[in-house]
C-alpha cells in the first residue's frame, strides 16, 4: 500500500501514531473501497485459493491501518485464512520512542489477535543471534534478507505444485495444527541454518541420519530447538523486578510445531501430516498438552540471491552449499507467547504514557484474555499481578 499523504522518515508529519493510521484507512476508503480497487481482481482471478498473508509493521501507524484493512477483509472473505506477519522495530532507541512503539504493537497485537486467522510477531533485528549471522551495519536490506529466509522457508510447503512427489500443505492446515486449543492465533517464527546436528527442545543433539531414524516415533518429543527466534521483547522497558520475576515466568512448553527441512543431499522422509494421524491420539495428546510436531522435508537447498547480501550466513553448521544454504524454518506454539504478552501488557498498562487512561483497562484486560490461552497445566498467575 502507497500512502501520498506521509513522507518515509518525515520529522515534520511522522506516520507513528496508531490512531493516525486507523483514521487515515477510514477516511481513504469512504472516498474508494480499497478491497475492490486492490483485492477483489486478484482474488477473483485465483483458483483454489487459500487464504491472503499480510506484511505489515504494527508499531507505528501501520498498526491501525492493518487492523482497519484486515477487518475488512474478514467481512469480505470471513471463511479465508488471512494470516498477518506482523513486524515491530528491533533496534533499540530512546525510552519514549521505545514506550511509543510498544503501545501501538500492544493496540495491534490486542485488534489483530480478534480478526486475524494467524498472526506472527516478528523483530526486525532478533534479541540474540548464532555467530554465524552477519547483519552488517543492521540495515533494512539486511534485517529484511534474514526475515525473509525465514518466512519463504516455512511457507514453501504450502506453495508446491499439484503432482509432485512431495508432501505439500495448505495454510488451513497449518492453523489446525497450531491452534491446539482453539484459541491460539499467535505463532512463533524460526529458523536454523547449517547442517551438522539438529537440536530437540529437550536439548538432545542428533546427526541428521539420527533425526531421520528416529523422529517418526517420537515426533511428539523432538521439536527442534532453532537458533534464530524472531519473537519481539520488551522486558528492557519493564521495572527491574517485573523483568526478572513478572509475567509468570516458566520452563517453555511446545504445545505444536510445523517444521519445514531444506536438505537436498539427506531429506528426512515423509512424515505423517498430524491431520491423519488417529483423531483418538491426536485428541488425547491435545487434551494431556503433549507436543504435536508437523515435519516437511524438501529436497531444495535455500538460495542465495543475488539480491540478498552476501555475507548474511558466514560459516553456519557443515558449511554452505554452492548456490544456497541447508536450513529448517518453523512455526511454533508455545508458553512463551504468555509470557511475551504479559511483557507488552505490563509495560503499556502500567508503565507507558503514550496509552490514554480510559484504554489501559481494556488493553489490559485484553492481552491478558489472549496471553492466558497460552498457559501450560498448573501455572500460577500470583507474578502476573493480575489480582
Amino acid at each position: 500500500m502507497q500512502l501520498n499523504e506521509y513522507s518515509l522518515g518525515s520529522n515534520l508529519m511522522p506516520f507513528e501514531n496508531w490512531s493516525l493510521g486507523e483514521e487515515l484507512f477510514r477516511d481513504i476508503d469512504r472516498e474508494a473501497d480499497l478491497l475492490d480497487r486492490d483485492v477483489r481482481l486478484f482474488a477473483e482471478e485465483s483458483e483454489m485459493m487459500q487464504g491472503f498473508q499480510v506484511f505489515a509493521s504494527t508499531d507505528d501507524a501501520w498498526g491501525g491501518w492493518t487492523e482497519r484493512y484486515i477487518d475488512a477483509l474478514r467481512d469480505e472473505y470471513g471463511k479465508k485464512c488471512i494470516w498477518v506477519w506482523s513486524l515491530e522495530d528491533g533496534k533499540r532507541e530512546h525510552r519514549a520512542k521505545m514506550l511509543g512503539r510498544a503501545a501501538n504493537a500492544a493496540k495491534s497485537l490486542n485488534g489483530l489477535s480478534k480478526v486475524a486467522s494467524a498472526t506472527m510477531r516478528l523483530s526486525t533485528e532478533p534479541e540474540s543471534l548464532p555467530a554465524y549471522v552477519d547483519l552488517g551495519t543492521g540495515s533494512e536490506w539486511e534485517r529484511s534478507a534474514l526475515l525473509a529466509a525465514a518466512v519463504e522457508s516455512v511457507t514453501l510447503p504450502t506453495r508446491l505444485r499439484a503432482g509432485t512427489s512431495l508432501r505439500q500443505s495448505s495454510m488451513t492446515h497449518f492453523e489446525q495444527t497450531l491452534n491446539t486449543n482453539q484459541g491460539q492465533n499467535l505463532f512463533e517464527l524460526g529458523l536454523k541454518v547449517g547442517t551438522k546436528e539438529v537440536s530437540s527442545s529437550k536439548g538432545n543433539s542428533q546427526t541428521m541420519q539420527q533425526a531421520r531414524d528416529g523422529m517418526n516415533q517420537n515426533a511428539d518429543d523432538e521439536a527442534i530447538t532453532f537458533d534464530i527466534r524472531f519473537v519481539p521483547s520488551t522486558t528492557s522497558l519493564l521495572p527491574p523486578t517485573l523483568a526478572i520475576g513478572g509475567a509468570g515466568v516458566t520452563r517453555r512448553h511446545i504445545f505444536a510445531q510445523v517444521e519445514t527441512y531444506r536438505h537436498p543431499r539427506r531429506t528426512l522422509g515423509q512424515y505423517t501430516p498430524t491431520s491423519q494421524l488417529d483423531q483418538e491420539e491426536l485428541l488425547r495428546r491435545r487434551y494431556n498438552e503433549e507436543a504435536i510436531v508437523d515435519r516437511y522435508s524438501i529436497p531444495q537447498a535455500l538460495p542465495q540471491l543475488d539480491t540478498s547480501p552476501s555475507s548474511l550466513f558466514k560459516s553456519p553448521p557443515g558449511g554452505p552449499l554452492a548456490k544456497g544454504w541447508f536450513c529448517t524454518s518453523g512455526l511454533t506454539t508455545s508458553s512463551t507467547t504468555k509470557q511475551k504478552v504479559f511483557e507488552l501488557r505490563d509495560v503499556v498498562a502500567r508503565h507507558n504514557r503514550a496509552v490514554a487512561m480510559d484504554e489501559r483497562e481494556e488493553l489490559y484486560n485484553g492481552l491478558t484474555e489472549v496471553g492466558e490461552k497460552y498457559a501450560f497445566g498448573w501455572e500460577s498467575d500470583d507474578n502476573s499481578e493480575d489480582e
